[in-house]
């Protein structure tokens, strides 16, 4: 029975319930007026007391008739509200929200599908990256000049499993005071290539190995057991039990007699500039990694004029350590990391500096000191 019958019946209820008490009404006021009447006979009294009681009888029938009709009303209007305002919003919003689960259920079977299918392979996925970026964030992410756009030209490369990545970046920098003015710099770097997709299977990933550095020499010389300046930069990927020499300044740099420049001798993969003070060397190499891990390690000696240290990075790398170490009548005047939240940093004692981070190092300057004597 629907609400609209029931309102029906309600109706009919009162109605019939006011007519009991009018036709209950109008039989007691006969019934008086009948007996009033003294002419009345046996039987006809018998038939008066049987409508008198009948009345009595209707006129209680119509009130409880009509009382049940209000209450049925009350109680249907109550129960109407409570539908509408609780339990109808309540059981909508749980069915949005089952619908809702229901559908991402079914995406997400959809897209796990997908992703497991042979047929959907890599190459075909990074022609979709777009769309889904305008999916997963808006669509202001398919503009020239939106963050995603940047992000890929910059950083896109460094995904794939067999793009080579450095992590456990350890770099100590030993400074200690030289003749007028220089200072003796010492600079031992360490650090791993990731390659994962080595990890698979046995073949061989062509690292592009690059380097470069740039000093104001105080002093330079290349040969002896302590030349004023040395760059030495090896890599192994047995753990040192074999390396390999990518750059030795002892054999690798000399003095051109003629011009007094700094050259390059028996390193196709160098280039050197020299240029009054200032030596620049810059070294590029594929290397063929055949191993998940190599190590790699620089050590750089020299004699210069500086007062300041910048430590750039051309990759992102994962996990960093730096130390550096100053005369102990020295003093750090100026201390930066790029993004210094992610950086623990201790300075104990004041001339020691030692901060590390597990977190990436993104493309750029990580790091900037300058010092001065106490």
């Amino acid at each position: 029975m629907n609400l609209k019958n029931i309102n029906y019946l309600n109706i009919t209820s009162f109605i019939t319930g006011i007519a009991l008490i009018v036709i209950s009404t109008v039989c007691s006021f006969l019934v008086k007026e009948i007996k009033n009447d003294n002419k009345e006979s046996e039987i006809k009294s018998s038939i008066i007391d049987m409508i008198d009681s009948y009345a009595d009888e209707g006129m209680i029938s119509g009130f409880i008739l009509i009382g049940f009709t209000l209450m049925s009303i009350t109680v249907i209007k109550g129960a109407k509200k409570l539908w509408n305002d609780e339990i109808s919003k309540e059981l909508s919003d749980e069915i949005n929200k089952a619908a809702k689960q229901t559908r991402e259920v079914v995406a997400i079977a959809t897209i796990d599908d997908l992703l497991n299918s042979k047929s959907v392979t890599s190459d075909l996925l990074k022609t979709k990256l777009p769309e889904i970026y305008q999916k997963a964030f808006g669509d202001h992410c398919a503009d020239e000049d939106s963050l995603y756009k940047f992000t890929q030209k910059k950083l896109e490369r460094f995904f794939s499993e067999s793009e080579p990545i450095r992590t456990d970046y350890d770099q100590v920098v030993t400074v200690k005071e030289g003749d007028n003015k220089s200072i003796i710099w010492q600079e031992v770097t360490t650090y791993r290539i990731k390659i994962s997709s080595l990890e698979k299977d046995s073949s061989e990933v062509i690292h592009p190995y690059k380097f470069g550095t740039s000093i104001k020499a105080a002093e330079l010389s290349f040969e002896g057991s302590d030349p004023k300046y040395l760059l030495q930069i090896k890599y192994t990927e047995d753990d040192w039990a074999t390396e390999h020499t990518l750059f030795d300044s002892t054999k690798h740099l000399r003095t051109d007699k003629a011009t007094g420049k700094v050259v390059i001798k028996d390193n196709e993969f160098a280039t050197v500039l020299h240029q009054d003070e200032t030596l620049t060397i810059e070294i590029s190499k594929d290397i063929n990694l055949t191993k998940k891990l190599t190590n790699f390690k620089t050590v750089e000696k020299s004699c210069i004029y500086d007062d300041y240290f910048l430590s750039k990075r051309r990759t992102p790398i994962y996990r960093s350590h730096i130390t550096m170490i100053l005369p102990d009548n020295w003093e750090f005047e100026l201390i930066k990391f790029g993004h210094e939240e992610d950086w623990t940093i201790h300075q104990y004692p004041p001339n020691v500096l030692k901060a590390r981070t597990e977190q990436w190092v993104m493309p750029g300057i990580a790091f900037y000191c300058k010092w001065k004597h106490k």
